[in-house]
């Protein structure tokens, strides 16, 4: 996990994140003479769990504090996990600080670029002096950027990057290493698997909108064929025996797109034997196509990323290799 001041690139970790939020809100105006409310001393990635058990050592700082907090979540499709992890963490997360439910949101853009712009200017004109926002493309991240600056709000962009304004704040995994892992599952699965000579079909995720798709495809390109690229180049071979036969991008991570990509790669590549996925819901599309071409189990890999319900159903029922989990409630 990490959290970059963009322009500045400063690692800064969690404990940064609750220090923007807490300068941000100010300090209480009820004593003149009274110490400023800091970040506790002891405040360390390591002090997060699953249970939260840490958040109350900074209800000082939500006491302290002034303004609200807006957090704007992508959409509800691309993955599952906004809503079977993030919206319920952060609701917990906040809760166990101290805040009242009138001091945060926690709202969805359902995957409008419109109503997400839209959310962030509802969320300052009720008051929030911090904006905790998932863009659901590089241009809205943008837009929203130049709203907060606009009116002295900090912004911190959520798991997606938003590489404009000098007071913007990232925080997020460290994503080409989610896609190394992805690529090293499919490596073994291949193995583990008996793919003779694998025809590799890869379908990566948003590439055109998240720099966080670009990050995870180096990552499993590195691995598989040894080159740190978001789109290898069809016709690649590496050590393994294995031949890529197409490499597509399943636009704004849209699933139904990618299962359009892959019926029609499909249907003119019947070689196809191997494939790589840049998350659960992607894998999914495919299996679906896979399914409905009668293909049993155990007979194409697929891969994927946020242990998602879905996609562990997916690995127990044999059609995906495996997914990497990521511990989002840090």
């Amino acid at each position: 996990m990490q959290l970059r001041k963009l322009k500045r690139l400063t690692l800064t970790g969690c404990a940064g994140v609750l220090a923007i939020i807490a300068s941000a809100c100010g300090t209480s105006s009820s004593s003149s003479s009274a110490p400023p409310v800091t970040v506790p001393a002891d405040l360390s990635v390591s002090s997060f769990d699953a249970a939260f058990t840490y958040m109350p050592n900074l209800k000082p700082m939500v006491a302290a504090g002034s303004g609200k907090v807006g957090v704007i979540l992508p959409d509800t499709t691309t993955s599952a996990r906004y809503v079977s992890y993030d919206l319920p963490y952060l609701t917990q997360a906040f809760t166990a600080a101290g805040y009242t439910a009138s001091q945060f949101t926690i709202g969805n853009a359902q995957g409008s670029t419109t109503s997400e712009l839209a959310l962030a200017q509802a969320d300052i004109t009720q008051g929030a002096t911090v904006l905790l926002m998932d863009p659901t493309d590089s241009t809205t991240g943008s837009a929203i950027q130049q709203l907060a600056a606009s009116k002295g709000v900090k912004l911190i962009s959520y798991d997606r990057a938003t590489f404009t304004g000098t007071n913007t704040y990232y925080v997020s995994f460290d994503n080409e290493k989610v896609g190394e892992l992805i690529g090293q599952g499919f490596m073994d699965c291949v193995t583990s698997w008996g793919i003779k000579n694998p025809k590799v079909f890869t379908l990566n995720g948003g590439e055109n909108s998240d720099p966080n798709a670009v990050s995870f495809a180096t990552g499993y390109n590195k691995i598989v064929w040894g080159d740190s690229v978001p789109q290898e180049t069809v016709g690649k071979t590496n050590s393994a025996g294995m031949t890529l036969v197409g490499d597509k991008v399943a636009t704004d991570w849209n699933n139904q797109t990618g299962a359009t990509i892959f019926q029609q790669a499909y249907t003119t590549t019947p070689g196809i034997n191997a494939t790589i996925e840049a998350n659960d819901g992607l894998g999914n599309a495919l299996i679906g196509v896979l399914k409905g071409k009668g293909i049993k189990s155990k007979t194409i890999p697929t891969t994927g990323q946020d242990a998602t319900l879905q996609g562990m159903e997916n690995v127990l029922q044999g059609y995906q290799c495996g997914s990497v989990y990521k511990p989002i409630y840090l």
